[in-house]
């Protein structure tokens, strides 16, 4: 059986916030990683069944140093707090935060969609 993704958005795997400064400083951070070949990157993506988060780490631009792959089963969400912050009225951050059962860690990443896509997203994993 193979899983492909019905939707997916790229996620801030950085500093979460609409605060200038942490905007700042997550654009330092890029640029760091990026003259270092260190980079950093990260997908939300839904399946049929499942919600995937893929983080990867790539070092010297090309190679991949590290992935990690998270599945949550829909069935096991029982939360999910979609949130938008502006700053300045150029600063906006839409965060998503999931609470699934067997998942230890807090789950929260800025996603890159308006908030109004990623909250009816949201929507049809908890039903």
């Amino acid at each position: 059986m193979s899983d492909t993704s019905n939707w997916s958005t790229k996620i801030n795997v950085r500093l979460l916030g609409s605060n200038p400064l942490i905007k700042v400083i997550n654009i330092f951070i890029a640029i760091m990683q990026f003259l270092t070949g260190n980079l950093h990157r990260g997908v939300l993506s839904e399946e049929k069944e499942c919600l995937v988060i893929d983080l990867k780490v790539k070092f010297l631009w090309f190679f991949l140093k590290s992935e990690e792959v998270l599945k949550i089963i829909k069935t096991r969400i029982s939360g999910i707090k979609v949130s938008t912050t502006k700053t300045w009225f150029i600063f906006r951050s839409t965060i998503v935060q999931i609470y699934a059962a067997g998942v230890s860690e807090n789950i929260g990443y800025e996603v890159k969609v308006p908030y109004k896509e990623i909250k009816e997203k949201a929507e049809t994993w908890l039903s």
